[in-house]
């Protein structure tokens, strides 16, 4: 079995073919060169854009994968666009800070999830301050 990254591979291995990220950078682009060509591109944004955006998602699912494997990853992802963050989003049982302190699940939300601009445990770098 195989998966695909940022294009469909389906046909190079069609009886063992799983699915794969793909990145739909077009999105993306054509939502900054617009903002610049009106006037209203703002430095520093958040480009932090993913399945909500459709700036990535799945290539085709291959022809043997069972169909309640599909369904499953399909549902868990359609719950993650939707914000509903079941036990198969990575951060659903809470976090734990790099000073140790815990944090339960749903304090954090996504957008400063997805911010990186803390540190769990586990890291021991310090963040930069400068």
């Amino acid at each position: 079995w195989s998966m695909g990254n940022d294009a469909p591979m389906g046909d190079n291995g069609p009886d063992r073919y799983v699915t794969g990220m793909m990145f739909n950078w077009n999105v993306l682009y054509k939502h900054i060169v617009d903002q610049l060509a009106a006037g209203k591109l703002k430095m520093g944004q958040s480009w932090s854009w993913g399945l909500q955006k459709n700036c990535v998602g799945l290539s085709p699912w291959g022809i043997n994968v069972p169909g309640n494997v599909v369904n499953k990853v399909e549902t868990v992802k359609m719950n993650w666009i939707n914000d509903k963050m079941d036990q198969f989003f990575p951060y659903s049982a809470g976090i734990t800070k790099q000073d140790g302190t815990k944090v339960p699940a749903g304090v954090i939300k996504r957008p400063e999830l997805e911010s990186i601009q803390y540190f769990v445990k586990g890291v021991v770098n310090q963040f930069p301050t400068q």
